[in-house]
């Protein structure tokens, strides 16, 4: 059956029965593998606003694993290099379908149609070294589609995100006011952007720098200038990629600051190496083991989590950084939001090539591109009053 046939045969499946998720689930893996994935957008997108799920999200996440090859068991599957195309498609499908099976139910059904990938050509089956990471796979499709799995992957993550802080050194934050902003670092970062970072965003709010291997008189001879409202802690760290990303993230826990004190968060990532163009930055990007959907877990409005951004020309970084400063200024006062960084970063590296350096104006433009395709917003004030209620916060 052609691959067209197939995507009908699920529309019309999907119109008699809407709310089967395993026809949505198949949908976008064949829409997406065929490059229709333009045609289906607004029917995820239709079925996210009848249903209430993040079924836009799941499909928005398959494109961009399959299509810009993210680093995610999906694209590796599919990028498999083999002569005949059926076997690729057909490794995609099983996958999909195991994965769906797995975290659907029975789970046994999903495991025995994953083993099938046992009967694949060797060029397939020597790529598939990861499968023990499908269950959780499976699991976050499922997540998209029914928010009672949140808290099962929040209790399941739960005792990695209990880190030992202790080696922390430098002032916590206080939580006060609507907004509180979050920003993580390595020194490097520090002496070259830091301080204009802080001049940039400080007077929209406070401001916390969490700082990897930082130099501890240096960051307060920068922060005497900027009084109380900027605060940086500084954590140690010995290793390699993105360790101090890992490390950063699970002391700035954002459960563990809700409960600190009722400003929202916004939460970035902007890290300095000795990366010093795009290329290397996106073969990073693919190699490292980076989920995209490490802090859904943590926090439900929070729903995707970026790659660390990689600069070594400081005029690239001073750039991203004006950008990103004009779109904190005129779009995130009132509420707490998180940067899709690899998004914004890819888009402007587009930019730059079709227009040339004034990317910022292009950014500015109500018609260009949407925000909505590189930043996230982190829900409603109901949504966030509603977790505060269910996770005892409620008044803190």
């Amino acid at each position: 059956m052609e691959i067209e046939e197939r995507i009908g045969k699920l529309q019309a499946a999907i119109h008699a029965e809407p709310e089967n998720k395993d026809n949505w689930i198949m949908l976008g893996l064949y829409a997406v593998m065929a490059g229709l994935h333009g045609q289906c957008r607004p029917l995820f997108e239709k079925r996210e606003e009848l249903f209430g799920d993040g079924a836009a999200l799941y499909f928005s996440t398959l494109v961009s694993n399959i299509v810009a090859d993210s680093p995610h068991l999906l694209a590796q599957v599919a990028a498999i290099p083999v002569p005949d195309i059926r076997d690729m498609f057909d490794a995609v499908t099983v996958f999909g379908v195991g994965a769906a099976r797995t975290c659907l139910g029975p789970v046994e059904q999903g495991r025995a149609i994953l083993r099938r990938l046992n009967d694949m050509p060797d060029k397939i089956r020597c790529q598939l070294d990861r499968l023990p990471q499908v269950q959780r796979s499976g699991r976050i499709i499922e997540m998209f589609f029914s928010p009672s799995e949140i808290e099962a992957m929040r209790a399941e993550a739960a005792p990695a995100w209990d880190p030992d802080i202790s080696s922390v050194s430098g002032k916590r934050p206080v939580l006060s006011g609507p907004l509180h902003i979050f920003t993580l670092a390595d020194q490097s970062y520090f002496e070259r952007f830091g301080e204009g970072f802080i001049q940039a965003v400080g007077g929209i709010a406070p401001v916390h720098i969490h700082v990897m291997d930082g130099d501890e008189t240096k960051i307060e001879a920068v922060l005497a200038r900027f009084g109380e409202r900027v605060t940086a802690t500084v954590e140690p760290f010995e290793g390699e990629n993105l360790a101090p990303y890992c490390a950063s993230s699970r002391f700035l826990h954002v459960q563990r600051l809700l409960k600190a004190g009722t400003a929202d968060i916004l939460c970035m990532d902007i890290d300095v190496a000795e990366v010093n163009d795009f290329d290397r930055y996106l073969h990073r990007a693919r190699t490292d083991k980076i989920s995209l959907f490490q802090d859904s877990t943590t926090v439900p409005w929070l729903r995707q989590w970026a790659t660390s951004i990689y600069f070594g020309q400081s005029k690239e970084a001073e750039l991203y950084l004006e950008v990103l400063c004009h779109l904190i200024r005129h779009h995130l006062s009132d509420m707490a939001w998180f940067f899709d960084q690899t998004a914004l970063l890819s888009m402007w590296h587009w930019a730059r090539e079709q227009i040339g350096e004034d990317v910022v104006s292009l950014m500015n433009e109500p018609d260009g591109y949407r925000l909505h395709d590189f930043i996230t917003p982190s829900g409603a004030l109901a949504e966030k009053i509603a977790l505060r209620r269910g996770t005892g916060l409620e008044g803190v």
